[in-house]
């Protein structure tokens, strides 16, 4: 690296070897204030005029006319709008959040009642059955420490619903929301500090009410039981 002096500024800079001759300032700015005021040259001027007598070879020349004057092309007649077009949301009040499912069910799905044909459902099963899902510890979605909402599916999956509350005695049945979605009212959890592992001895049916409360309040109280 070589140490060099600023043309306009006088601030040393460092520089490869290779720019010796070549680097005169220290920065963009120092470049753009080394040309203010300079005029071309006769030599440069003449160079400039030489590689711009012919023009742009790409470049629209006066007079020139384009290929599609007078034409009417259609690059997507298939698809384009054309006059008198109505378009399908015409006089309707549509929010936005439902403008998708009223168009779906304008456009019924295409497959909608048709059936396939037998060497197609023929290939199908047997693709299917060739097909090797793996599950449990052999699942690539396997973790040996699950988030408490995988935990919970894991319990429900192999111990099913927990059948009443071991706190209150409150029998588990099915509660429907209000966007009609059905949920169980006793829920699995966990007394082990919320450290959450796959042992169902860490784990006691509790309804909703009382879960709250051994999260919050009667933790060790509850252990009791």
């Amino acid at each position: 690296m070589l140490t060099k002096k600023c043309l306009i500024c006088g601030k040393e800079f460092m520089v490869a070897d290779y720019r010796e001759k070549t680097a005169k300032y220290c920065s963009k700015e120092c470049v753009q204030k080394s040309k203010v005021g300079k005029k071309h040259s006769k030599e440069t001027i003449e160079k400039i005029r030489k590689a711009n007598k012919g023009g742009n070879p790409g470049s629209f020349k006066k007079g020139h006319t384009p290929w599609h004057k007078g034409k009417h092309i259609h690059l997507s007649p298939k698809t384009e709008w054309k006059k008198g077009h109505i378009p399908w949301i015409k006089g309707k009040h549509i929010k936005t959040n439902d403008a998708l499912a009223i168009w779906r069910k304008d456009h019924p799905n295409y497959f909608k009642g048709r059936k396939l044909e037998k060497s197609t459902i023929d290939k199908i099963r047997l693709a299917r059955k060739n097909q090797i899902i793996p599950s449990g510890e052999e699942s690539y979605t396997w973790s040996d420490n699950p988030s408490s909402s995988a935990m919970h599916k894991w319990l429900v999956k192999e111990y099913g619903n927990p059948p009443f509350c071991e706190s209150c005695g409150k029998k588990g049945k099915y509660l429907v929301r209000n966007n009609g979605v059905k949920v169980w009212n006793i829920d699995w959890a966990n007394i082990n500090n919320h450290d959450y592992k796959r042992d169902r001895k860490d784990y006691r049916g509790l309804c909703r009410k009382c879960h709250i409360r051994y999260d919050n309040v009667m933790k060790d109280d509850l252990l009791k039981l």
